[in-house]
């Protein structure tokens, strides 16, 4: 039906316009309709195949397929250029045949212009008749008066978007900008005014409803002073989406409010996601700790590779099917098989084949979601202590790459139990490798912590040995074909445990919220972040490595618990109180990504610095495997104080 409709159309007005460029050119004559008289037996018929050839032109340039009340830029260089296609034709032949086979010279020029002329303004008519459509039937609902932050290209087209659709319920006031050669100018016939600073006077003088903050690649400090700046003058503030999100199809009218995720006083990351799709592409995935917050989004980013197979494991059902939901969040079929006969006594196993959900890793950390090809999954509920079902699962599925993120992470709960954090975190790291080396994997990576850095706690000592683990490994010439990889990062917001969750619903409470100490600092990254620099530095795949991200600037607990309370349009110590409890036991002020004596090197990535693994001879190795034993024997036999002292004397060694 569109096709019919773009050719009665494009028939009706090719031929208008070649006919009124014989009157331009002729100057109306008063006999046969203005045409002259040498010309009155060949220019209807040179029209019968010109008109086609036109259409043929158009059609070449994809003029009959788009939707007819869109029209941008994009498609009026394409109409132009499908008109100019046949004039530059039709001028080919006229200078090799004269007037034979087609009109003169300036007789095609006339109809190159009013052709374009006239079918840009019937899609330009579309458009506006389908604008003044919405505009009717939204008129019930009054607009909220919108002030844009921005008047660069995300500003610009936020705007378009907006005028172009009045039932999205936004109407553009004006722009606020800090370069000087934008103000006093206009754009979209919207003025453009001062900079942000600005805004507090002219919001209340022209009734302003809201800010919308469209700079998505501005410095994330600049963010932050505009964000806090309007919160404290409490004026409602969103932000478009990220360029990422941009160019991944976000449509720049999903405005969101301002999030702790855009003020991390740093730059955005981004990866080769090319690299890494090459990388997983084809190859058999294993995700261990897949119901935790790095596992669920490595398998999330995963997912849309295009592995040859995926395979999700964690030991908590509940945590696991949330995973699982949100790889399949991109619908299609879904077929759960039952484990076969021979397959090791795991605790839930299924097969989906389904249509997997993408994951972008942006500007701040949003997660931006889509269709991605479909895949195989498989899902198991499984403890890795249980070195038997290990065994079964790898043999079953023999995977090429192990992302192993299972670990116990909550600092002040392991204090408490040393031997289950030395038997999850190191233990188990340990056996994995070992048997992921025996069952032929191509890679294997291990999540690890800056608390491993000169570690004051248990969990880090424990992620620590399991660092030290892995070094073993490929220093006693055990690692076979197997490329190991150590990536180590500081705290990644929204993960389990962490702190900003626990500030959020303090303040939603309205509770006090309490930061250790004043002075404390911490290194931020967001999740999706995280783990594509984990995808990334895996991907490198030179020598065994361990890898460090670099995270910017430690943040100050202080400074964000109260950006945190200012986001909410609050204010530290007068709305909420601001409380200082001290450090709990097995904390530090200020927490490292590498050791000292560790040489950092540069790599292919700006935010990824490289530790070559192998320090010590075979011999040495051979005796932290022995200790290793040993210090298993004592988490049977030795209560928690003293096996925590006998951890860190042996981390200490």
């Amino acid at each position: 039906m569109r096709f019919l409709l773009f050719l009665f159309a494009y028939s009706i007005l090719a031929g208008l316009s070649y006919w009124g460029s014989w009157l331009l050119r002729f100057g109306f004559y008063p006999d046969l309709s203005g045409i002259p008289e040498r010309f009155a037996d060949i220019w209807y018929l040179q029209g019968i195949y010109l008109l086609p050839l036109k259409l043929l032109c158009l059609y070449a340039f994809g003029q009959f397929n788009g939707f007819i009340r869109f029209f941008r830029f994009p498609d009026a260089v394409r109409l132009a250029a499908a008109s100019g296609l046949f004039s530059t034709v039709c001028l080919t032949v006229w200078k090799f045949t004269s007037v034979l086979y087609v009109p003169p010279a300036l007789v095609l020029a006339a109809d190159f212009l009013l052709f374009t002329f006239f079918t840009m303004s019937f899609r330009v008519g579309i458009r506006l008749l389908d604008e003044f459509r919405q505009g009717l039937r939204g008129a019930a609902k009054t607009p909220d008066r919108v002030g844009v932050i921005g008047a660069g290209s995300a500003g610009s087209s936020l705007v378009s978007e907006l005028l172009a659709q009045p039932g999205l319920g936004m109407r553009p006031i004006a722009f606020f900008d800090d370069a000087p050669d934008k103000q006093g100018r206009s754009l979209h016939g919207i003025p453009v005014l001062g900079p942000p600073a600005e805004i507090p006077a002219y919001f209340h003088s022209h009734d302003l409803d809201k800010v919308v903050l469209a700079m998505p690649n501005a410095p994330a400090e600049r963010i932050r002073e505009i964000s806090v700046f309007l919160r404290a003058a409490k004026i409602p503030l969103e932000t478009v989406p990220s360029i990422g999100q941009l160019l991944h199809g976000a449509a720049p009218t999903q405005t969101r409010a301002v999030k702790i995720e855009d003020l991390l006083y740093r730059d955005p990351v981004a990866v080769d996601s090319d690299q890494i799709s090459s990388f997983i592409n084809g190859r058999r995935v294993l995700v261990t700790g897949a119901g935790g917050s790095i596992g669920s989004e490595l398998a999330f980013q995963v997912a849309r590779m295009e592995p040859a197979q995926l395979i999700l494991l964690d030991r908590s059902e509940g945590a696991l099917f949330e995973t699982e939901q949100r790889v399949l969040n991109g619908g299609g079929a879904a077929t759960t098989e039952r484990c076969p006969p021979d397959s090791s006594p795991l605790a839930l196993c299924s097969s989906r084949q389904s249509g997997s959900a993408t994951t972008s890793t942006v500007g701040a950390g949003e997660t931006l979601e889509g269709n991605a090809p479909s895949l195989p999954l498989e899902v198991v509920v499984a403890d890795l202590r249980n070195e038997h079902d290990v065994d079964a699962l790898l043999e079953r599925h023999q995977p090429d790459v192990v992302f192993h993120a299972a670990a116990h992470k909550h600092v002040g709960m392991m204090e408490r139990q040393p031997r289950e954090a030395f038997a999850n975190n190191t233990e188990v790291t340990l056996r994995l490798a070992e048997k992921a080396v025996a069952h032929g994997v191509k890679s294997f990576c291990l999540i690890s912590t800056d608390k491993a850095v000169e570690p004051s706690n248990v969990m880090g000592a424990t992620k620590r040995l399991a660092e030290k683990a892995v070094q073993a490994i490929v220093d006693s010439d055990g690692a076979g074909k197997t490329h190991f990889t150590v990536v180590r990062f500081g705290n990644v917001i929204g993960s389990s445990g962490s702190v900003i969750p626990i500030f959020q619903k303090q303040i939603e409470e309205r509770r006090p919220v309490t930061v250790t100490d004043r002075e404390m600092t911490r290194y931020f990254m967001t999740i999706p972040e995280a783990v594509g620099l984990v995808l990334q530095a895996t991907a490198f795949e030179s020598v065994a490595a361990l890898y460090t991200l670099d995270m910017g600037q430690p943040v100050k607990i202080d400074s964000m618990a109260r950006d945190l309370i200012r986001l909410k349009g609050l204010e530290p110590d007068v709305d909420i109180p601001v409380v200082y409890t001290g450090i709990r036991p097995g904390e530090k002020i200020n927490e490292s990504i590498h050791y000292p004596m560790e040489n950092l090197e540069g790599t292919a990535h700006p935010k990824i610095g490289r530790v070559a693994l192998a320090s010590q001879d075979s011999a040495s190795a051979g005796a932290f495997f022995e200790k290793m034993d040993a210090m298993g024997e004592a988490s049977a036999n030795q209560g928690d104080r003293a096996f925590r002292e006998r951890l860190f004397g042996f981390v200490r060694e």
